[in-house]
C-alpha cells in the first residue's frame, strides 16, 4: 500500500492541493474513509463517492500542476469545469474535473461531492 504523500512523489506539488481537498471533504463528509491504492486515492462511505489521480500525461492548455478529481451521479452535470462525464453504468455518470488552486475547491464544487456522497451512501 502507497501512502498518501508517497502517492505524489511523482508530482509533489500537487500535494498541497489534495491536503486542502481532503482538508474541506471530511469536514463536509466526517464518516468518510480514505483508501490509497497506486493508481488513486477514494473517498468512500458504503460506496466511492470521489477519486483523486494524478494525470497521466502533459495535456495542452491544462495547468503543469494539478489533481483529477472523479465523482459519481445518478445525472449528468453541465459545467465548464466538468472536463468529461462518462455513463459507466446505467445509473451513474462519472465526473472529472480539475483542481488547480484551493480556490476551486469551492461551495459549486463541494455541493457535488456532497451530492456523490449521498448517492454513494444510498444507491
Amino acid at each position: 500500500m502507497v501512502g498518501e504523500k508517497a502517492f505524489f512523489n511523482r508530482m509533489p506539488q500537487a500535494y498541497p492541493l489534495y491536503t486542502a481537498l481532503k482538508r474541506t471533504v471530511l469536514s463536509r463528509q466526517p464518516d468518510s474513509v480514505i483508501v490509497i491504492q497506486k493508481s488513486q486515492i477514494a473517498f468512500k462511505n458504503k460506496h466511492p463517492f470521489m477519486m483523486v489521480w494524478l494525470p497521466i500525461r502533459t495535456i495542452k492548455d491544462r495547468p503543469s500542476i494539478y489533481i483529477v478529481v472523479s465523482f459519481g451521479l445518478d445525472r449528468a452535470i453541465t459545467h465548464p469545469r466538468i472536463i468529461q462525464g462518462v455513463q459507466t453504468t446505467p445509473q451513474r455518470i462519472m465526473h472529472h474535473t480539475l483542481i488547480s488552486d484551493p480556490a476551486q475547491i469551492d461551495e459549486t464544487f463541494c455541493s457535488w461531492i456532497d451530492e456523490s456522497a449521498y448517492f454513494a451512501r444510498h444507491h
